[in-house]
């Protein structure tokens, strides 16, 4: 809800505390989703630096399991996202 109101850093807050919960319990997948779901967020509120932060988080955890190609291509797409944006 906080994303939705424009409150971004409520949000980022929220997203740091989930991401932090996650790595305690060391449940990499659970975390690496919610950077990849926070990249997307971000890139449709146009918030392309915050993107960055995430989804090199997620590329971080993406190597830490080995370099799942499922996980790669999602990266890769967001990458082509982050891409078109640029162009506008």
């Amino acid at each position: 809800m906080k994303f939705k109101e424009n409150q971004f850093d409520a949000a980022e807050e929220l997203f740091e505390k989930a991401s932090q919960s996650f790595q305690q319990a060391e449940r990499k997948g659970p975390q690496v989703q919610l950077h990849l779901t926070v990249t997307r967020m971000q890139l449709v509120a146009g918030r392309k630096e915050p993107a960055d932060v995430h989804l090199d988080k997620a590329r971080e955890i993406v190597r830490e399991l080995g370099d799942p190609e499922e996980l790669l291509k999602i990266i890769q797409e967001l990458e082509k996202i982050k891409d078109a944006i640029d162009k506008r």
